[in-house]
């Protein structure tokens, strides 16, 4: 499971950000702070 420039998904960050979610195909990605500070989304 991955994610590629362009896809669409689901960011969650309950708590002001330390511990993101995101959920993209059918499945759910864990994210700690450091990784998760670095997605830019934009919406649709």
């Amino acid at each position: 499971m991955g994610l590629l420039p362009g896809s669409e998904l689901e960011l969650i960050c309950p708590g002001h950000g330390h511990n993101c979610m995101v959920k993209i195909g059918g499945g759910t990605l864990s994210l700690d702070m450091p990784l998760a500070e670095n997605i830019y989304v934009t919406p649709v």
